[in-house]
């Protein structure tokens, strides 16, 4: 920190005027100069100063100091995914918002500030402040730019931008030697979790596995627990399904032991989709009703769970009223998150309940159309097998058939 923006920051916070301060020591014009660093000014002038503030260089030492330890513990908790421990640091991490300006460390604060956003989900702040680095990025150095890279992946992720993320993150790859601390871990999980998004199961497996090996040697628990999750999903996806099983009951038990609600229930639900694929129907629904019961009513998770228990409930014939009490809780809570994709799976499920006949002409016209224009390629596959089974089981639509 130069000496001039030194000056600057404590008459600021001392609520002194420049003509305060420069009385009896120099001119207005002189103080300005040295405040905005465009003059040093020499050492008496420089002491005098000081002294007036009452400052000395052990403070403004300790200070400094404190501003560091307030970076590295706020980083070190964002990575490690500490709620409590982020919430009682960020209080203090903005405190220091106008001396970090005037330091060499602005960009790491504001860099910081953003990984902040995106562990909070805030996609509002996450864009302003995307929109506010972009002024400053040439100006970033080695280690600011390797960050930047992983935290703009992170922001593609959570905006549904898989493929973009992982072009962004693979780009990192040749840096890793040059950053170890700040890249290895976060950039091979985020890697893996882009691969897993786009549905590239070995490549989702390969990067996790190695992004599990580095949190294992950082005690990253909550991250080593998102990390297994990501690796079940991709077990699953490749028929590795005990393996899957395994890990997951691991990640209950640890998810339970470190109190993460949130990351427990959504295992039972991923849990209860393995039960699925392996046609154990009824433990799927028990664990999908379960975690109903734990998911926040008006979240996407919450939509999603409703799905599965309807579908279940289509396969165990169960009463009509039931269903449709499900079916119309899916729909008011997907309209109002504006998901439009749960919206129209769930209008399909009521045109499946009172008309077979409705019920595939609108996946044919509505939802399947939806899923081809907005890149669901798997599920307009699963749609695609569902239309051919349907038009060759009734034996006069066989160029339909032919079509999916």
């Amino acid at each position: 920190m130069r000496v001039g923006s030194l000056i600057k920051y404590y008459r600021l916070k001392r609520g002194m005027k420049q003509i305060e301060l420069a009385r009896g020591i120099c001119s207005i014009s002189h103080l300005s100069k040295i405040e905005n660093n465009s003059y040093n000014g020499n050492e008496e002038t420089i002491n005098l100063l000081i002294k007036k503030l009452g400052i000395s260089l052990e403070e403004k030492n300790n200070h400094h100091e404190r501003f560091i330890e307030v970076l590295e513990n706020f980083f070190l908790a964002n990575l490690h995914c500490n709620d409590k421990l982020i919430e009682q640091i960020y209080k203090e991490f903005l405190s220091y918002e106008n001396y970090a300006n005037l330091t060499t460390l602005i960009n790491t604060y504001h860099l910081y500030h953003y990984k902040y956003y995106i562990y909070k989900k805030d996609m509002e702040k996450i864009s302003s402040m995307e929109s506010f680095l972009l002024k400053f990025k040439n100006s970033f150095s080695a280690s600011e730019k390797n960050l930047y890279k992983i935290l703009t992946g992170n922001a593609l992720l959570l905006k549904n931008n898989p493929f973009k993320a992982k072009n962004t993150l693979l780009s990192l790859m040749s840096n890793l030697k040059t950053d170890v601390n700040v890249v290895n871990s976060e950039l091979y999980y985020l890697i893996g979790l882009s691969y897993s998004h786009l549905r590239e199961y070995e490549k989702a497996i390969f990067y996790s596995k190695k992004a599990l090996d580095f949190f294992q040697r950082e005690n990253n628990f909550i991250r080593i627990l998102h990390t297994q999750i990501v690796l079940s999903i991709n077990y699953v996806r490749i028929g590795l399904l005990e393996e899957a099983k395994s890990n997951y009951q691991s990640v209950i038990q640890n998810a339970q032991l470190l109190n993460q609600h949130d990351l427990y229930n959504q295992t039972i639900f991923n849990l209860g989709l393995l039960y699925k694929k392996k046609k154990e129907y009824r433990k799927a629904l028990e664990l999908f009703i379960e975690s109903e019961q734990k998911f926040d009513t008006n979240s996407i998770p919450y939509i999603i769970c409703k799905l599965g228990i309807i579908e279940l409930l289509f396969h165990f014939e169960a009463d009509e009223e039931e269903i449709i009490k499900h079916i119309d809780t899916a729909l008011a809570v997907s309209e109002k998150n504006n998901q439009q994709k749960y919206y129209l799976q769930a209008k399909s499920y009521k045109k499946k309940l009172f008309s077979q006949v409705e019920f595939y002409s609108f996946i044919e016209n509505i939802l399947y159309p939806y899923y081809k224009k907005n890149n669901f390629s798997k599920e307009a596959q699963d749609l695609a097998k569902e239309l051919i089974d349907y038009y060759s089981s009734n034996g006069n639509n066989f160029k339909k058939a032919s079509y999916y």
